[in-house]
């Protein structure tokens, strides 16, 4: 964490330093600043869907599935359907919701995504 605070410090308009902060802080399960630096990044690149997929995936993390399915949704309409962690990420937000037929949709289509690029 040291590190990314430094990085955000130098140049606090780099989008990808606070979604890696943001990271570690998740990773540490310290949400209200994981999240907190995810909004920076949101604000700093308000039509990146990456920003939006993370604060969604921490809403998860958390077991705030309302909140997790908008920000991941809106992840997936700003990206318009061709990111492929966010469909991973949709499929595992319908597992939590034991939405087991929809989730594997989400993998099936998260695979057949991966399957055309190679």
């Amino acid at each position: 964490q040291r590190h990314y605070c430094r990085a955000t410090r130098l140049d606090p308009q780099v989008v990808e330093a606070w979604i890696a902060f943001g990271a570690s802080f998740a990773a540490c399960d310290e949400s209200d600043q994981a999240l907190a630096s995810f909004r920076a990044a949101q604000r700093l690149a308000p039509g990146d869907p990456t920003s939006l997929l993370y604060i969604g995936m921490e809403y998860l993390r958390t077991n705030h599935t309302s909140l997790a399915e908008h920000f991941l949704l809106a992840a997936h309409q700003a990206s318009r359907g061709t990111h492929r962690l966010c469909l991973n990420e949709l499929g595992v937000w319908q597992l939590s919701e034991k939405n087991y037929d929809t989730a594997s949709l989400w993998f099936l289509r998260t695979l057949a995504s991966t399957s055309i690029e190679t």
